[in-house]
């Protein structure tokens, strides 16, 4: 029998927006550099709630992405 938390446990980018308060564009970049682990189901791409929720207690403040530099000012 199925577990029925496991479609719980992965979220699509609307709810990952929500949830963490990052753009799309962020998540996918997260995704890309391995810091969020994400399934593709078809063309579907689900996000590893547990995954979401432990970097984001990790990381208080915005991640700090490769080719984003902080404004001076």
């Amino acid at each position: 029998m199925p577990d029925e938390n496991v479609s719980q446990d992965w979220v699509g980018y609307p709810e990952a927006e929500r949830l963490s308060g990052f753009s799309r564009i962020t998540l996918r970049r997260l995704i890309r550099n391995g810091q969020l682990r994400a399934a593709k189901i078809g063309r579907a791409t689900r996000i590893d709630k547990h995954s979401l929720e432990a970097f984001i207690e990790n990381h208080p403040t915005q991640p700090k992405l490769p080719g984003f530099e902080e404004a001076d000012g």
